[in-house]
């Protein structure tokens, strides 16, 4: 009787850790377009990122504000109305519709992306490898900003539509 109860309590002990873990998930968005003086790198540092149980409705919420290229003022016009006019519009958001696995490694993702009131269905690669206590994806993928509203050009430095878009999210065991 009492290695039946020391077996019933083991078992509900391992169930509950296995299946009570939680994770912690953090994000890196930075991005690279070109113009007539050169590529220009920069990202958003507030990211918040919130995953549902089998990760499609997850979504990707960015403060806009918190871009940063390392030049105080092109951040500053980059906030105004001319790009993505942080006070009407302060966050961009992504919502994933889909997560196909490729292989071992590789997935094929499908979401919205919203920026400013415009949205756009977007197909990305999703790379996958383990890292310590979880897993990293990340990848990269092209947008066209006059989609989401952003026109602005200049006659002096031309900035090309085309944008790359370059993400990391770390999924972490707590």
């Amino acid at each position: 009787m009492k290695l039946a109860l020391f077996f019933i309590t083991i078992f509900i002990t391992l169930t509950n850790v296995i299946f009570s873990q939680s994770y912690k998930y953090e994000g890196k968005i930075s991005f690279v377009v070109s113009s007539r003086f050169g590529e220009v790198k920069g990202e958003f540092q507030k990211i918040n990122i919130v995953v549902t149980t089998n990760k499609i409705g997850s979504q990707v919420f960015v403060e806009v504000s918190s871009i940063t290229t390392g030049n105080k003022m092109r951040d500053n016009h980059l906030k105004e109305e001319d790009f993505f006019h942080v006070e009407k519009y302060p966050q961009a958001r992504f919502v994933l519709n889909s997560l196909t696995k490729m292989d071992e490694k590789l997935f094929r993702g499908n979401g919205i992306l919203y920026i400013k009131n415009n949205q756009k269905e977007i197909d990305f690669p999703v790379k996958m490898e383990k890292i310590l206590n979880g897993l990293k994806y990340y990848g990269e993928f092209e947008i066209d900003r006059m989609d989401f509203g952003i026109t602005y050009n200049s006659i002096i430095n031309p900035i090309s539509q085309k944008t790359l878009i370059q993400y990391e999210i770390l999924e972490k065991v707590e």
